[in-house]
C-alpha cells in the first residue's frame, strides 16, 4: 500500500510537473499571441492613420478644386449677366434708333407728299398759264 501511495505520489508529481510545463508553454504561447496581436493592432492603426492622412490630403485637394470651380462659375455667371445686360442695352438703343428712323421716314413721306402736291399744283398752274398765254397770243394774232 505504501508502494502504491508512493507510486501515486510520483505519478501526481510527474503529472504536476507535466502540467506545469504545459502551463508554461501555454503561457508562452499566450504571450506570443498577445505580442502578435499588439503588432497587428499597431500595423492596423498605422495603416488607418496613413489612410486618414491620404484621405485628408485628397479631401483638401478636392476642396480647392471645388473652390476654384465655384469661383470660375461665379465669374462665368457674372460675364453672362454682363453680356445679357449689354445685349439688352444695345437692343433698347437699336429700338430707340429704329423708332427715330421710322418717325423720320414718316415725316419725310409727309414732306414728299406735300412737295408732290405742290408740284402737281404748279404743273397745273403752268398748264393753265400756257393755255392762257396761247389764248392771249391767239387773240393778239387775231386782232
Amino acid at each position: 500500500m505504501n508502494e502504491r501511495l508512493e507510486l501515486s505520489q510520483n505519478n501526481s508529481q510527474s503529472s504536476s510537473a507535466a502540467l506545469e510545463r504545459k502551463f508554461e508553454r501555454t503561457n508562452e504561447e499566450n504571450n506570443t499571441l498577445k505580442e502578435e496581436n499588439e503588432t497587428l493592432k499597431a500595423d492596423r492603426d498605422r495603416k488607418v492613420d496613413e489612410m486618414r492622412r491620404t484621405f485628408d490630403r485628397e479631401k483638401e485637394v478636392l476642396r480647392q478644386k471645388n473652390s476654384e470651380l465655384q469661383q470660375k462659375s461665379k465669374n462665368t455667371e457674372g460675364k453672362q449677366t454682363e453680356l445679357i445686360l449689354e445685349h439688352e442695352t444695345n437692343r433698347a438703343k437699336w429700338e430707340q434708333e429704329k423708332s427715330g428712323l421710322m418717325a423720320s421716314k414718316e415725316d419725310l413721306m409727309q414732306e414728299l407728299k406735300t412737295i408732290q402736291r405742290k408740284q402737281e399744283n404748279q404743273v397745273k398752274e403752268i398748264e393753265r398759264l400756257k393755255e392762257q398765254n396761247k389764248r392771249n397770243n391767239w387773240r393778239t394774232t387775231q386782232r
